[in-house]
């Protein structure tokens, strides 16, 4: 499927924050408790110090992780400017325009990309960020999102494989660690439920 022509990705979202719209129903309530709890217990296991995460949003969901350094990224400036002004003389934690980020070198523990990758709507947006995300880690990507190929049922949404780009495109990098949705998606229930589910790539050597 190709892109839809009229859609924006960074339009759409800068849009919706400048209006005073949130990340979405997955950065608040039980499905925002089972990110930060994953990802925090994922990072104490793997003795991550350092992430760098491309989509802070809002800034609601990454209230709740626990790392000393923390550089979150958007396409959004509004969406920058409110985690700036949230999380200002907070040591370590810096935000940035995605695209102002050098990925290269690779300084950082993990690379997050949480319910990202399936608003990437463009394809050139796409393959920019997913480059991007696993040129910025030098021990770990972790991804949640839907990991196959199909149409989204709104304009802002589109599954991606990304598991099989990184195959094609970063063979250095394997999965590690796949876990079960404990949210599955329910169209009747669709702030508390989801299609996304994490998948965490480890780079070898």
């Amino acid at each position: 499927m190709t892109e839809q022509p009229d859609f924006s990705v960074r339009n759409y979202w800068e849009r919706r924050y400048a209006n005073g719209g949130t990340s979405g129903a997955g950065s608040y309530g039980a499905l925002a408790k089972y990110k930060a709890a994953f990802v925090n217990e994922f990072m104490n296991v793997n003795g991550v110090e350092s992430v760098v995460d491309f989509g802070c949003g809002d800034g609601e969901q990454i209230s709740m992780l626990s790392v000393k350094t923390y550089h979150g990224l958007d396409i959004s400036p509004n969406a920058v400017e409110r985690c700036k002004a949230r999380y200002d003389g907070r040591a370590g934690w810096t935000f940035q325009l995605i695209d102002e980020f050098k990925p290269k070198p690779a300084r950082y523990d993990l690379a997050t990309s949480l319910d990202v990758v399936y608003h990437l709507i463009e394809d050139d947006v796409y393959e920019a960020y997913i480059k991007r995300l696993f040129d910025s880690s030098s021990r770990y990507v972790l991804i949640y999102g839907s990991d196959w190929e199909q149409p989204g049922h709104v304009p802002h949404i589109r599954h991606r494989w990304f598991s099989g780009w990184v195959a094609r495109k970063r063979p250095k990098w394997r999965v590690c660690a796949r876990a079960a949705n404990p949210y599955p998606f329910d169209a009747y229930n669709s702030i508390n439920t989801t299609f996304a589910s994490f998948t965490a790539f480890e780079k070898a050597g």
